[in-house]
């Protein structure tokens, strides 16, 4: 294992999230922030219901990452054919990914810090301990079902970007329906149902109440999630590049 030539790639692999996609950056960092701030303040959120509203923030930022962040970027992996020039170097086409999404987990890290900081000082929630472990879980597992349902629909536009068409509306639906903002499945339990449609619920509740059953969705969307990437991937024959 070259040591070195790792972390030269994980250099270039985070200086370039800079570079390469700044209205990401914007988008993962400053502005959950902000609208956390925004709507915070018009709802008068107290230090209970920001304990509801903390989580939701942090989810979409989850989501956001791995639909626009994610998928778009490692199809241009093999669509600008940097799969197949990355095979001469002295390293193991994986650490090509796995560098990138550790990439992306630490500014979805810095940005999760920032909103938690934000409701501590401006909201008077502090999450306990225990609560911090479940939404670094939470981030993880969520992530991950999101960077490969926003990597595999990214797959279906590899020719013609079709896949924008697709990822914005399930991106919308999944953090207004997924109880992100507003606890909507408490109003009817029509909206429950719906929400379970979607990946983000079961993440939610685990962040929120480290829920076991909830943990076992996510796993559950995980596998599912994993599969059809591996599905798509196989049907295209990418792993042959």
């Amino acid at each position: 294992m070259n040591i070195k030539a790792i972390r030269l790639l994980f250099h270039y692999q985070f200086l370039s999230s800079f570079l390469r996609n700044k209205e990401t950056l914007i988008y993962t960092i400053f502005l959950p922030s902000f609208l956390f701030i925004i709507f915070g303040l018009a709802f008068r959120i107290d230090s209970r219901y920001a304990s509801f509203f903390l989580p939701g923030v942090i989810g979409s930022i989850i989501a956001s990452d791995g639909f626009y962040a994610v998928g778009p970027v490692i199809k241009n992996y093999y669509t600008l054919q940097v799969v197949r020039y990355f095979r001469g170097y002295p390293l193991n086409i994986i650490w090509l990914f796995i560098t990138f999404i550790l990439t992306r987990l630490i500014f979805i890290g810095i940005a999760s810090i920032i909103v938690i900081i934000l409701s501590v000082y401006v909201f008077d929630f502090t999450p306990s301990f225990k609560s911090l472990i479940f939404y670094l879980i939470g981030i993880v597992l969520g992530f991950s079902i999101y960077s490969l349902i926003g990597l595999t629909i990214s797959l279906f536009g590899i020719k013609d970007n079709k896949d924008q068409a697709l990822l914005t509306p399930l991106y919308l639906m999944s953090i207004f329906l997924s109880d992100a903002f507003f606890n909507l499945s408490s109003i009817n339990s029509f909206f429950s149902i719906i929400s379970y449609l979607f990946p983000l619920t079961p993440v939610l509740d685990f962040m929120r109440e480290g829920d076991l059953l909830s943990l076992l969705y996510c796993l559950i969307w995980l596998l599912i999630s994993l599969t059809l990437y591996y599905v798509k991937l196989n049907s295209m024959g990418l792993k042959r590049l």
